[in-house]
């Protein structure tokens, strides 16, 4: 089943236990970069949340700090978020790296 998701923004976050680091991608077709850092503290999460709008996507791969961070911001945003497997994101990258070299 193919699905069509649309959204006005999407968040790709790099998390450690004290920071993270993010990418927002927004403009016609997500193609506009806006790069921010923030701490992983409770002003840091709430300042995260405060940007997030219903129709936002937010991205993390899993980790130690992802499921605390992920729950926060359900619970206190209208944003979809989504934790991705670690181990997944790897192969996908493998495969795409191993495509555009046999071409």
């Amino acid at each position: 089943m193919a699905m069509n998701m649309q959204y006005e923004r999407a968040y790709g976050l790099d998390l450690s236990k004290k920071t993270f680091h993010g990418c927002i991608l927004d403009g016609p077709d997500l193609g506009n970069r806006h790069f921010f850092t923030g701490k992983m503290g409770p002003k840091g999460k709430a300042k995260l949340a405060g940007r997030l709008c219903k129709g936002d996507l937010v991205l993390m791969e899993a980790g130690t700090s992802s499921f605390s961070l992920a729950r926060f911001l359900v619970e206190n945003t209208e944003a979809e978020v989504t934790v991705l497997n670690p181990a997944k994101l790897y192969n996908i990258f493998n495969s795409m790296l191993k495509q555009e070299a046999s071409t």
